[in-house]
């Protein structure tokens, strides 16, 4: 299967129904995941058989299927992110670290390093900010069901 090459940037402003859309896919990407319905739970499999086979491919398929959804999240997003110009220095940082992690020659050991080493700079970066917005949310947002 080929993939459709990414529409060129839509100058047009973005309609409710086409951000609505978008929502209605994404939520399409997070309905379900892998399961495990026997009565051992994922972490009690995990803690009693750290380096079994079984708990590698449970670990493989979960990151496996994040990045396939990841591949579809792109994909939704792109009907959104074509009516609206990118900041360049985001997309300087995501190739930095996408060189980082996929850097010819090294091996996975050095990979999962650069990963690290990514997801704990933009994790420290963001954590008050999300700090404070789970507080305002807390206090200003309306109650459902969860």
């Amino acid at each position: 299967m080929t993939n459709p090459p990414t529409p060129p940037l839509n100058p047009d402003p973005i309609t409710l129904p086409e951000i609505s859309q978008a929502f209605a896919d994404m939520a399409l990407l997070i309905d379900t995941f892998p399961c495990h319905l026997k009565a051992e739970s994922k972490f009690e499999m995990i803690k009693a058989a750290p380096v079994s086979k079984e708990t590698i491919f449970l670990l493989a398929t979960y990151c496996f299927d994040l990045e396939r959804r990841f591949g579809y999240l792109y994909r939704v997003l792109q009907q959104v992110a074509n009516h609206a110009e990118p900041h360049r220095d985001l997309a300087r940082r995501v190739k930095h670290d996408n060189d980082a992690i996929n850097a010819p020659g090294i091996n996975w050991e050095a990979r999962a390093k650069a990963a690290h080493e990514a997801m704990l700079d933009i994790h420290n970066q963001v954590q008050d900010d999300h700090k404070k917005r789970l507080r305002d949310a807390m206090e200003r947002g309306s109650d459902s069901a969860y």
